[in-house]
Order: structure tokens, then sequence, then C-alpha cells
């Protein structure tokens, strides 16, 4: 997650499905930015990892620096010629 520790949004819009791409640009990237300013760093452990064909679930642990306590839950992958891509329908 160096890519949103960093601010580099460019890169972190590349892990991300063309749908949900999209939709980082305007005000939208700056409350992107505003939260990362506001939550600080954030740490992701992942866990459990579920492959089937070019999707993928994988179960995380996410801790935000100056947020809320740790929170666990699911993301929702699909791979592309790019490689994978977290993508929330």
């Amino acid at each position: 997650m160096s890519a949103y520790n960093t601010s580099n949004w460019d890169a972190y819009k590349s892990l991300l499905c063309p749908h949900m791409r999209d939709q980082f640009v305007g005000a939208a990237l700056d409350a992107l930015q505003q939260g990362r300013n506001q939550t600080g760093l954030l740490n992701i452990i992942v866990g459990t990892i579920s492959v089937r064909g070019d999707t993928a679930s994988a179960v995380v642990t996410q801790q935000q620096e100056h947020g809320q306590p740790p929170d666990r839950g699911s993301f929702a992958l699909v791979r592309d010629s790019e490689g994978w891509k977290t993508c929330v329908s």
C-alpha cells in the first residue's frame, strides 16, 4: 500500500479495475487525499487468498496510523493483462 501511504495517486489508481479508477478524479480524489491526511499511514496484513480463475478474494486486516482500531474485511480482485486489480462491483 505504498502508493496510498506516499499519496502517489497515479500508482494507486493503477491498482484498481477501470470502472473504479475512473471514479477517482476531481472532488473524489481530493476526498481521498483528505482522508489520507487525517488517518495517516495505512498498514495492511493479507490473510487468506482464494483464487478462482481470473477472480480472487483476499481477507485483510487494515490499521490506520491515526484511525480506528484494526478493521478486518475482504477485497475482491480481478486479473487482467496488467495483473491483479482491486475491483468492487
